[in-house]
């Protein structure tokens, strides 16, 4: 599955899988993909695609590795509204994508 997620999302290409729980992403594809890069343009902002899931325990999740990006209420409208006709969670990262400093 990461060989698909990394055909979609070219950035994936700067994180390393190993850990990563892999079923809480989305591969994007048709619409999904069309509305994800338009996200990623509208926002400057790398742009992932999940599903709604609890995390597996232990495993590395995205969202505690990157620094999300930081948008308005509106971006966060746009967002919901995103994930309200597609039933995908769109999660907005930093560009240059950055980690997390781990204490």
């Amino acid at each position: 599955m990461w060989t698909e997620l990394v055909a979609a999302i070219p950035w994936l290409r700067q994180i390393d899988p190993r850990g990563l729980d892999l079923d809480e992403f989305v591969v994007p594809a048709g619409g999904v993909a069309r509305i994800r890069e338009r996200l990623e343009r509208e926002f400057g902002a790398h742009v992932m695609t999940y599903r709604v899931s609890v995390p597996r325990p232990g495993a590395k999740q995205l969202c505690r590795m990157l620094v999300t990006a930081d948008l308005s209420a509106a971006a966060i409208g746009t967002l919901q509204e995103a994930e309200e006709r597609t039933g995908v969670v769109f999660c907005a990262y930093a560009r240059p994508l950055r980690f997390r400093v781990t204490p």
